[in-house]
């Protein structure tokens, strides 16, 4: 039925049911276990402000909407939602 277990626990405790929305980072910018910039969540923003890269908020294999970035892989498909491996330093 593609309902989501959050929605039919907020409907059954009588809890008010927030919209979720997706997550926008910067695929070249964003690294693992960080925020994303506040200046990427604006609803205006469609690009990285520091290397102009199009923001996404979507996993790019699976189109499914990203919802979190506590990991580095889509959670419906496993595509890591950075292409390449970026370095650290």
């Amino acid at each position: 039925m593609s309902i989501p277990a959050e929605y039919l626990d907020a409907l059954s405790q009588g809890k008010p049911i927030t919209p979720v929305s997706s997550v926008k980072f910067c695929p070249q910018c964003w690294r693992p276990g960080q925020t994303p910039d506040p200046i990427w969540t604006d609803l205006r923003s469609h690009f990285c402000f520091a290397c102009g890269t199009r923001l996404i908020n979507q996993c790019a294999q699976c189109q499914q909407p990203i919802l979190s970035l506590q990991f580095r892989f889509c959670p419906y498909c496993g595509k890591a939602y950075q292409s390449k491996a970026v370095s650290s330093t």
